[in-house]
């Protein structure tokens, strides 16, 4: 496989928004519309994606290794078909809408100011996860795993305790009420 190292990326150097499949290490991609493509088999380490259009990218056998997205539109992503092994992302002002992390381990995994409406999180591990200001509107969160998860500044998420491992799972009283949702509680000012 061919190594792309320490390069900046942006529209101009992709032909028909598709990209070569290879190793980038150390790189940054910009402005760039991948919009529908295929990122099957490609190997990104150490790499940053800013303000680019991923959305319904196909990452099947995709490795994200130390990978970051900043401003980045990444609409039905499918990342449980990415390669698990090193498997290590950020996300910084991202809209992640209707994307998928069904069965990931996300532990550690930082979200920042993050639009993450009809997110699926089945059977993911988010332990120790930030999800600092997002909106986690319509989320699904079923047998999740949120030991000692950030959700302070999370906002519009409802999480059954019953059906998810919320043990240690950080919140404040601003938000509270998205653990009683569904507790039977009659919740009233």
């Amino acid at each position: 496989m061919k190594l792309i190292e320490h390069q900046t990326i942006t529209s101009k150097d992709v032909g028909q928004n598709t990209l070569e499949i290879a190793q980038y290490e150390i790189c940054t991609f910009k402005n760039i519309d991948f919009q529908g493509t295929s990122f099957s088999k490609v190997t990104f380490v150490e790499c940053e994606f800013i303000d680019c259009d991923l959305s319904m990218v196909s990452l099947i056998g995709t490795m994200l290794q130390e990978v970051k997205f900043t401003r980045c539109k990444m609409l039905g992503l499918f990342f449980e078909t990415v390669k698990s092994f090193l498997f290590r992302v950020s996300f910084d002002q991202c809209n992640l809408e209707s994307a998928s992390f069904a069965g990931v381990n996300m532990e550690k995994t930082n979200f920042n100011a993050c639009k993450m409406v009809g997110v699926d999180f089945t059977q993911t591990n988010l332990s120790a996860a930030i999800l600092n200001g997002c909106s986690l509107q319509n989320a699904n969160f079923n047998r999740t795993i949120l030991f000692k998860t950030d959700l302070r500044t999370a906002q519009y998420f409802s999480i059954d305790t019953k059906e998810n491992k919320v043990n240690k799972a950080i919140v404040s009283p601003d938000n509270l009420e998205g653990f009683l949702r569904n507790a039977g509680l009659d919740i009233r000012n």
